[in-house]
């Protein structure tokens, strides 16, 4: 995926998060996880089928991030215009506090988990491609 791909992907991430949680939403919330799940390659029926909506369910968001890295999820805020949620991932055989292999914030968790999931994929993938 393109830099500038997964950017937008991570804009519409957030945008569609605040409109998928506000009420009544579910259709969107349905085909947000679909979209979300495809960017991530994975098979987005049978994740959810398996593991629930990421968007909706924590365990399913924390099952999008790598295997066998740290992470930290928060509620709350500092000052009032933060979003709610925030995620970082570490690299368990770095294990510095102060340098996350990602961070996100957003309206909700699972939302700011699955920011983290995308920067984690955006960063195999360019692994992957300096490799080839």
């Amino acid at each position: 995926m393109q830099e500038h791909q997964c950017d937008k992907a991570m804009l519409d991430l957030s945008a569609d998060l605040a409109a998928y949680f506000g009420p009544g939403n579910d259709s969107a919330g349905h085909a947000l996880a679909m979209r979300f799940l495809e960017t991530m390659g994975r098979s987005p029926g049978l994740f959810i089928s398996n593991f629930g909506n990421p968007l909706r369910d924590m365990n399913a968001a924390i099952r999008l991030l790598p295997p066998g890295y740290y992470w930290l999820i928060g509620h709350g805020r500092f000052r009032p215009q933060e979003p709610l949620g925030g995620c970082m991932v570490y690299d368990p055989e770095v294990n510095d506090p102060d340098s996350p292999d990602a961070a996100a914030k957003a309206e909700t968790v699972n939302g700011a988990i699955c920011m983290c999931a995308l920067q984690m994929h955006r960063r195999h993938q360019q692994s992957r491609a300096g490799r080839a």
